[in-house]
């Protein structure tokens, strides 16, 4: 995310209400946000399809309706994609539980990719943030341990998906864990390849994450599952350096990108989301900030249960978020 233009424009009439609805039921956590004119509520394009491991992807009766995201022609990130003129992709911060921030939190959405989407070279998907939101740790703002953390993913090309982090680094970390590729200009890529996302049809994301202890201790954890499989576990993870930084917001992020033309989308596409729900676990009370100085191990992977011992505040961001869907498209 970043801090550019939070508007764009369309000539079609059902998405200022898309834009309304967005404001008043999603608990924003400010005033930022890009790309609310490439929103809409539509029907199900694939009502009838199943998750690959044969559990059928709608859980309630509402989810008939469904969230579509624009991705305009020649869009990429929201910068490069207002400095050129364009509009693609969605970008806001969403704080349901309001200032509170937390150890713990799970999100889950269902995603479909249309028919005409050409992954290119990548772009990203929702995740989670810590600190205050749209603080950095997106657009090449590079995790400190004491101003924020990031955790989204990414489609690649030919639709092979990633875990991408923004969160402190250095080289042991980046040489000695298995599957991680660090860019000092940008965030960090995990396990590439072990997601794939297919076109048409609905598929299951869950993303857990624990922070590490304060100070410099790693023994923070990710796990990711899709379509109820787990495809990504990883222990030892250092979010922050201080306790002044713990999980914050929903960081809904969606747009091609990397940050240069050669990630825009060639033509006009979409994606699709639903049954999106949030949910987090034991709160933090924040401290100051302070200084420290330290090293510590590489991180380490692991298979991990974590995702089931999840206790605390829930709430299923979805059926807020229907309960007015439906009479947009009466």
């Amino acid at each position: 995310m970043d801090t550019s233009s939070s508007s764009s424009s369309s000539n079609d009439g059902e998405y200022s209400e898309a834009d309304s609805l967005l404001q008043e039921t999603w608990q924003l956590a400010n005033n930022y946000i890009y790309g609310s004119n490439d929103i809409s509520f539509i029907p199900d394009p694939y009502i009838s399809s199943s998750l690959p491991n044969g559990t059928m992807s709608s859980q309630t009766p509402s989810s008939s309706t469904v969230m579509r995201i624009k991705y305009g022609e020649g869009s990429y990130s929201p910068s490069g994609s207002t400095d050129a003129g364009r509009t693609g992709g969605l970008d806001f911060y969403s704080r349901p539980f309001g200032n509170q921030s937390y150890a713990r939190a799970l999100l889950q959405y269902d995603m479909a990719f249309d028919a005409s989407f050409d992954w290119m070279r990548g772009g990203k998907l929702p995740g989670l943030y810590g600190g205050t939101p749209n603080n950095g740790c997106s657009g090449g703002r590079q995790a400190d341990g004491q101003n924020c953390f990031s955790v989204r993913l990414m489609w690649r090309e030919n639709g092979l998906g990633e875990a991408y982090l923004y969160i402190p680094t250095d080289d042991a970390f980046c040489k000695e864990t298995p599957g991680v590729i660090c860019n000092k200009e940008y965030g960090t890529s995990m396990f590439r390849g072990r997601i794939k996302y297919p076109k048409e049809q609905w598929t299951r994301i869950e993303i857990f994450t624990q922070i590490n202890d304060p100070s410099w201790e790693r023994n923070g954890v990710l796990q990711i599952w899709q379509d109820d499989e787990p495809v990504m576990e990883m222990t030892g993870l250092q979010y922050r350096t201080t306790n002044a930084v713990a999980i914050s917001s929903l960081m809904f992020s969606t747009f091609f990108g990397g940050g240069s033309s050669d990630y825009a989308t060639p033509h006009d596409t979409y994606a699709y989301f639903k049954n999106i729900q949030f949910s987090v676990a034991e709160p933090v009370h924040l401290s100051p900030p302070t200084i420290q100085v330290s090293s510590a191990p590489a991180a380490t992977t692991t298979v991990l249960t974590l995702r089931n011992t999840l206790i605390g505040i829930v709430i299923p961001l979805i059926l807020l978020f229907v309960m007015k869907v439906d009479r947009l498209i009466l």
